[in-house]
């Protein structure tokens, strides 16, 4: 220690982290206590310096390769795991919105037989019984329930009175097709979400017309198409050539009887360019003469592999209905009530539901 000018002190030599014994004493507190804060300071700095070296270390460090495909094989798991739970919560918003179409169907069937005193007919022609040989088709059911479907301008669109309709376009008019262009274009209240052919190609229908139920052509209200085995024909359901059937002619309660049944056989263009069917399909005139927006139910639901979009249906498309649900397909009763039916459920019961008036299912149907 040395005296400073002024009377002050200053140190000629540097300070100590801690001060030696023996020079800690009353003459020298005031030196201790600031060195020892200054040591504190200093070791406080050179933590502080070396923690964030540290943490920029960490910082600029990157991912190794093992790192980086453990976090890739993590997140295929999750996807592996997630997918599958997405598409069925998919379908069933889909299978819901199909079922809610056929509802929907049911109750603007309700409303024409309101205004009408009867149902629409499943298809008119200028020919008479089951299987007919017209010369002349006319409107669907499908295109006269549309002002009861709030489509009624589109109703106006088609000439439901003298129009010639194909059944499968495009020929089979008759006379002509002069209302081609109104039944070309899709109308989506008639195609269920589910089914990969109803888009914006072309004009799908899922949803068919019951015409009755039949093990074969010799069933009593049956036919088939001569020289055509498989393209059916009935008048024992609710819709049909010509029919104008009525709530009282269900005779088997209308809890008992189907009024529509969902179908994925209806053949569209991919499937068959130089004969397809629409929604808005009359009754085909050409060779094998068949219907299109109707079906009989004689073999078991879904029991076709075959895909309109890139095969033909059209042996198909008159005897079954189907659905891409898995197992089985959606049908509204004739109460317009709609229910899912199993593709297991037993085939005397189906087609007995199918008739109207056979007095089957003995003690009623429970879906």
């Amino acid at each position: 220690m040395k005296e400073a000018r002024g009377g002050g002190t200053t140190l000629d030599e540097p300070v100590r982290l801690l001060p030696q014994p023996s020079t800690v004493g009353a003459g020298h507190s005031v030196l201790f206590i600031p060195s020892l804060l200054w040591d504190v300071f200093v070791l406080g700095r050179m933590v502080e310096m070396l923690t964030n070296a540290k943490r920029r270390e960490q910082a600029h460090r990157g991912f190794t390769l093992i790192e980086i495909l453990v976090v890739i094989a993590i997140i295929g798991v999750l996807v592996a795991l997630l997918l599958p739970a997405v598409q069925r919560a998919r379908e069933s918003a889909r299978r819901s919105a199909c079922k809610n179409k056929l509802k929907q169907l049911a109750l603007a069937l309700h409303a024409y037989h309101d205004s009408h005193r009867a149902f629409p007919s499943g298809v008119v022609t200028d020919g008479s019984g089951v299987c007919p040989t017209p010369m002349v088709g006319g409107a669907p059911w499908t295109v006269m329930l549309l002002p009861y479907m709030d489509q009624g301008s589109r109703y106006e669109d088609f000439n439901t009175t003298s129009g010639t309709y194909f059944g499968l376009y495009p020929g089979g008019g008759g006379s002509g097709n002069d209302q081609a262009t109104n039944q070309l274009r899709a109308n989506a209240d008639f195609e269920c979400p589910s089914d990969p052919n109803s888009d914006k190609r072309h004009g799908n229908m899922n949803y068919l017309g019951i015409m009755g139920g039949c093990a074969n052509g010799s069933d009593a209200g049956c036919c088939t198409t001569s020289g055509f085995a498989n393209r059916m024909g009935s008048k024992n359901g609710m819709f049909y050539n010509n029919s104008r059937t009525k709530m009282r002619d269900m005779v088997d309660g209308t809890t008992n009887v189907l009024m529509l049944g969902e179908s994925r056989y209806v053949q569209v263009e991919e499937g068959s360019a130089s004969l397809f069917a629409t929604w808005a399909s009359g009754f085909f005139l050409g060779t094998g003469p068949m219907y299109s927006t109707v079906v009989v139910i004689s073999s078991p639901i879904n029991s076709s592999a075959l895909d309109p979009g890139n095969a033909s249906t059209l042996d198909v498309m008159t005897r079954m209905t189907g659905s891409h649900h898995a197992g089985g397909a959606h049908h509204a009763m004739a109460d317009g009530s709609v229910h899912f039916i199993s593709e297991k459920m037993d085939m005397v019961i189906y087609r007995g539901l199918a008739r109207r008036d056979d007095g089957e299912p003995v003690g009623g149907f429970e879906p």
